[in-house]
């Protein structure tokens, strides 16, 4: 889908064949555009056009196809030139004149309606682009529909170019959220391409393509992968390994192992789409810098990785500048995000108000894109305790929204959610509880499931506050919340939430009897943890922080209900995840097979990674005016290509040495492996022993009312004796005294 591109040039070029002018003056005056045109001068371009139209009007009449030859062509001008309220008003003059039943030109009265007919259409789609590029997506919608329309009737139902109008209606439902209908576009438009090119063509592969994203939103990930190794099939097929039609392709299959949680494939394609961007337009082209911001950047994002992402956005930045371009905006926006994030508000409030000015320059200042600036530069001001000033942003943000989308949108909820917050730091908890209530409410009824999800987290902490305390009610809407997240790719959320939702219900009576709930809890927890503590290799030792309560909780809520099998798999995870992962290279690197000169290569390219972080580090932690912007880039180039030799050094001593890889990623003991292991005169005697002072570690527990709650909640330590036969979970006393179990001691390993 990312591979959308809209082609008018042909277009321009009918609208020119058929356009005489009427004088001397006139011709050169339109010929005069025409080459500006042609020379990318789309200023002098409007210009000249624009003194055309006056003599047209007076040879031909307002309604003369001509007339509209000249709007359209002043329309694409001003949409070349950014300025899209001027393009939308002249193609709207042009389309008026083309859909008029009075319309005029020299030839048949059949000739005519068909020509207008087909210029309709193109002109329908330039107006649904520049609404796009305001970031007016229903607007956009409703002219792309247009389009179809029109096509339906002038091509018929099997032609590529109503083809292109489903693929158009197709993309933007999907930008709207409208997944079912984004789907039955694109197939459509598949249906269309493989009937009229053939089930091998590239028209076909790219509906493929367009298809996997609604698929992947939808959650249908099989039927996406199908479509994206298809499509893949196809290509090799036909192209060139460089080809650019790659890039979007990998762009497309980043993005899936993204919103798939697999980080480390979704940053193996994002980084292909850029090596063959760069092949072919060279590392300066906006094209290319596009893959960086939507794709790798997303990644880093996910992974929380403040340091990656803001290397790249500077970077990304720096291109925009030398090359003009309105993503500059996006840049300037995430890196105001990084600032904020890292508590750096000042930084974070003057790359905001650029992001600000940049939007102006290109939209304008009643667009959405200037509604959702608003709401960020709120956002770093709660987070500067100024709430009046944020209240005050908010304020502007919501009635820019409404007066533009005129119905609930997620950004609208989002931003409802904010306010909430505010009142609740201001401590009017009950205008809080209100603005949060409706938040759950209309997102509920609006299938906004992370809006839904956030504001119940929202109103868990406001019902956990002393000065408005609900236990039972934070408890139900934490564990809500957690719910709502259970297919989210976003780890510290996911985590966060079942680590509230944990503390919060496990020492209350009113849940004591939901162990399916404490199940799937405990086992979306572990499994997002294990997910991150691979994907995210330099934050591991935090996320094993937050999580190792629930693993001591887990073997014991299992021990409890009499499923030591499962007590044994959780006991092998906090062993294997606190233990080996830290030797786990030493060891790896110790091997025989391993050479000497592949340690030296690994430590270097480890020192390397190191290094150019700090690097990284040390430059954003500085005031823009001191930041070296160069070296900041070259920091990142070396950590992006030293871990990419890294892996490759992974793999080729792991396809050799298969123990190797075991080391470099150590996996827990199966139950069969332990039992096998046993045979007939073994036993194996595993000890998990509590000891409060693991929850110090933990940054939600600084929290005092939350930490409280985990106080409650009572731990026990276990001796997991492990035979051939069974597996039996012994409860220790206070003091790890077997005297008050040696019974049960007896009896296992007899």
């Amino acid at each position: 889908m990312k591979s959308k591109q809209f082609i008018f040039i042909s277009v321009i070029l009918l609208f020119i064949n058929h356009s005489i002018a009427f004088s001397q003056n006139s011709k050169s005056y339109f010929q005069m555009a025409n080459d500006f045109f042609d020379n990318g001068d789309y200023k002098n371009a409007v210009a000249y056009y624009e003194k055309n139209l006056p003599s047209n009007k007076t040879a031909y009449g307002a309604n003369h196809i001509y007339i509209g030859n000249d709007y359209f062509l002043i329309g694409v001008c001003y949409k070349r030139l950014g300025e899209y309220d001027e393009a939308i008003s002249n193609l709207k003059k042009a389309l008026e004149i083309f859909e008029s039943p009075k319309i005029q030109s020299d030839k048949s009265v059949s000739e005519t309606k068909k020509n207008a007919a087909k210029f309709a259409s193109d002109t329908a789609l330039e107006i649904g682009n520049a609404y796009e590029a305001l970031g007016e997506f229903k607007k956009a919608l409703s002219y792309f529909q247009k389009e179809l329309s029109i096509n339906l009737k002038i091509y018929g139902d099997n032609h590529t170019k109503t083809s292109d109008a489903y693929r158009n209606v197709g993309y933007m439902n999907f930008q709207c959220g409208n997944f079912q209908e984004s789907i039955q576009g694109f197939s459509k438009a598949a249906e269309i391409r493989k009937f009229a090119l053939g089930e091998n063509s590239l028209g076909f592969a790219e509906c493929l393509i367009d298809l996997a994203e609604p698929y992947t939103a939808t959650e249908n990930y099989a039927v996406a992968l199908a479509n994206l190794k298809k499509a893949e099939e196809i290509y090799n097929s036909l192209l060139q390994p460089n080809n650019i039609n790659f890039a979007y392709l990998y762009q497309t299959v980043s993005d899936y192992y993204r919103q798939t949680a697999n980080i480390n494939q979704s940053l193996n394609y994002g980084y292909k789409a850029i090596e063959i961007f760069d092949k072919n337009y060279g590392e300066n082209n906006p094209a290319s810098i596009a893959v960086y911001l939507a794709e790798i950047e997303k990644c880093y994002a996910v992974q929380g990785d403040d340091t990656r992402s803001l290397a790249i956005l500077l970077k990304v930045k720096s291109y925009y500048e030398a090359h003009p371009h309105q993503n500059l905006t996006s840049a300037l926006s995430g890196i105001s995000d990084i600032y904020s994030n890292k508590g750096d508000y000042e930084n974070a409030i003057v790359y905001c108000q650029k992001a600000m000015d940049t939007s102006k320059k290109y939209w304008g200042e009643k667009t959405p894109g200037m509604a959702d600036l608003y709401h960020s530069m709120g956002l770093i001001y709660g987070l500067k305790k100024e709430y009046e000033i944020a209240l005050s942003f908010y304020k502007k943000s919501l009635d820019l929204y409404i007066e533009l989308q005129k119905e609930d949108t997620e950004e609208i909820l989002s931003l409802i959610g904010s306010i909430a917050s505010t009142y609740f730091c201001l401590d009017d908890y009950e205008k809080a509880e209100y603005f949060q209530t409706e938040v759950c409410k209309r997102a509920h009824a609006l299938g906004y499931t992370g809006t839904e999800a956030t504001a119940y987290y929202s109103l868990g902490a406001l019902y956990n506050n002393p000065n408005f305390q609900n236990i039972k009610k934070s408890a139900e809407c934490f564990r809500k919340s957690f719910e709502l997240r259970r297919n989210t790719v976003f780890y510290d959320s996911t985590i966060n939430s079942a680590m509230r939702a944990f503390y919060i219900t496990a020492g209350l009576k009113s849940f004591s009897n939901e162990t399916d709930f404490f199940q799937e809890m405990i086992s979306l927890a572990t499994d997002t943890t294990e997910r991150a503590r691979l994907d995210m290799a330099s934050k591991k030792s935090d996320i094993l922080k937050e999580i190792l309560p629930i693993y001591y909780y887990a073997v014991d809520f299992e021990a409890k209900n009499n499923n030591p099998t499962k007590a044994f798999e959780y006991s092998e995870m906090l062993r294997s995840r606190g233990f080996l992962d830290q030797i786990g290279l030493e060891r790896a690197l110790s091997l025989d097979g391993v050479t000497n000169s592949e340690r030296e290569q690994i430590k270097e390219l480890t020192a390397q990674i190191s290094i150019a972080r700090k690097e990284i580090e040390a430059q954003s932690n500085l005031s823009i005016n001191e930041r070296d912007s160069e070296r900041m880039s070259q920091a990142e180039k070396t950590i992006s290509a030293a871990e990419n030799e890294l892996s490759k050094l992974d793999d080729k001593i792991a396809k050799r040495l298969p123990s190797y890889a075991l080391l470099r990623n150590p996996q827990t003991a199966k139950v069969k492996d332990a039992q096998k292991w046993c045979g007939k005169n073994r036993a194996i005697l595993e000890y998990v022993m509590w000891n409060s002072e693991i929850l110090d570690d933990c940054e939600i527990l600084k929290e005092q009312n939350t930490r409280k709650c985990a106080d409650e909640i009572k731990f026990s330590s276990y001796c997991l004796v492990v035979t051939n036969k069974k597996i039996t979970a012994v409860p220790l006393d206070s003091s790890y005294d077997y005297n008050s179990a040696i019974s049960s001691l007896r009896e296992a390993i007899t």
